[in-house]
């Protein structure tokens, strides 16, 4: 009976001991993962510290180059001043010399001087002109020779790359069929050729598939022995021989 009591006693002392270790390993389990994230805050702590260290460096660098700026900032402004003085003066000074009490002193002298004022006058020439002379003078207008030089010239004048503006009703805003003719036949008789100005009534177009809604204006100009029409808004042109038609100069 009495080793059966010690049996129990010692299987009971090695239960208890086992919970102790187990014990005691969960809490050594436990100081590690403490451990683990101490270290991890630790680490954190020395990154914010080297941005920190950074931020510091690079607020003290900018805080020297503005210390350095109104440095120089300053010492120019005292030389302007030593500069200005100087010629107020009438002598060379230095930036010991010009204390408060010298520069009230001086500006009560310049106060105090007598003032002399320069007075010049801008007198206008006028020229005198004894006559003007006007000269007419009477350019002889010439009819194009053959149809490559009246597609030579339309080729080089621009009037046909003038955008025209329309409103939403479909009237013009600037430049119409008129507009377009005037400039075409201006450039024209600039450069020494016959043109007029043709207004068509709506309808069909003679001599071309198009046909009217409404007046249009383009213009005439004569190759060779034949008349040709000129639309200047896109410098399509075609013979027009035999064609009466009401001529606008």
């Amino acid at each position: 009976m009495k080793n059966k009591i010690v049996f129990v006693l010692a299987l009971l002392m090695v239960m208890v001991l086992t919970c102790l270790v187990i014990t005691a390993g969960l809490k050594i389990e436990d100081l590690k993962a403490e451990l683990a994230a101490n270290d991890l805050l630790i680490s954190r702590m020395e990154c914010e510290k080297e941005i920190l260290q950074y931020d510091v460096d690079r607020f003290l660098a900018a805080y020297d180059s503005k210390e350095q700026e109104l440095y120089d900032a300053e010492n120019t402004f005292v030389d302007y001043m030593v500069g200005l003085t100087s010629r107020l003066a009438g002598q060379e000074l230095t930036e010991e010399d010009i204390t408060e009490e010298y520069f009230e002193e001086l500006i009560t002298d310049l106060i105090s001087r007598p003032k002399t004022v320069e007075v010049i006058k801008e007198v206008e020439k006028i020229v005198y002109v004894d006559k003007i002379v006007t000269e007419n003078v009477t350019v002889e207008l010439k009819d194009f020779k053959t149809e490559q030089e009246l597609e030579a010239f339309l080729a080089a004048d621009t009037t046909d790359e003038i955008p025209a503006v329309w409103n939403l009703d479909g009237t013009f805003i600037h430049f119409w069929c008129f507009a377009y003719s005037e400039i075409l036949r201006d450039s024209m008789q600039e450069a020494g050729y016959h043109a007029n100005i043709q207004v068509f009534p709506s309808g069909a177009l003679p001599m071309s598939d198009r046909k009217l809604d409404a007046a249009h204006a383009m213009v005439n100009v004569r190759v060779g022995d034949d008349v040709w029409l000129v639309e200047p808004q896109t410098d399509e042109c075609w013979l027009a021989w035999g064609i009466h038609l009401m001529e606008v100069d």
